[in-house]
């Protein structure tokens, strides 16, 4: 898409959002699931997995201790239940106010998730000075924090 726009001299704003996924309310992603509707019976299943889970690690013959997991949130699932949840919200709240990009004469893009990235779409500064503030503000209030320094604004503006 970036190519696409810089072929035909089109401006474009990119921000790629990082979430601090180290500092958030460890219960969070069971409360998303049962905001999405997922079965208590489901969540209660993937909550006893993980719960019982634990490790050793062997290097050269040798086994280490006992790992248990009492961060009973597994990493992996943090991204997918706030993603759900985010893309939910972007869509209906912190990205209303902007313009949606378009990539071809039938189709539009405001902004891709994926896994634990976000990166938003827009032709203007101005827009791209409100949007990130609108996603801190729709993500705090799902229990996560963007991280500031690893936040990267990219932009590509013809000048005539």
């Amino acid at each position: 898409m970036l190519e696409h726009r810089f072929r035909y001299l089109q401006p474009i704003v990119t921000c790629f959002i990082d979430f601090a996924f180290d500092s958030f309310d460890r219960k969070a992603p069971w409360r998303v699931m049962e905001c999405d509707s997922v079965p208590e019976k489901i969540i209660r299943l993937i909550k006893a997995f993980y719960e019982l889970t634990s490790a050793q690690i062997c290097v050269y013959g040798e086994t280490g201790r006992l790992l248990q997991n009492k961060n009973w949130c597994p990493s992996r699932l943090r991204p997918f239940s706030y993603n759900i949840r985010l893309c939910d919200r972007l869509g209906n709240t912190a990205c209303r106010h902007s313009r949606d990009i378009q990539i071809s004469p039938e189709h539009r893009i405001r902004d891709l998730e994926y896994a634990n990235d976000v990166v938003l779409f827009v032709d203007s500064y101005d827009e791209m000075q409100v949007m990130p503030n609108n996603v801190s503000e729709t993500a705090a209030k799902i229990g996560l924090r963007v991280n500031v320094c690893k936040t990267k604004v990219f932009s590509f503006m013809h000048e005539n």
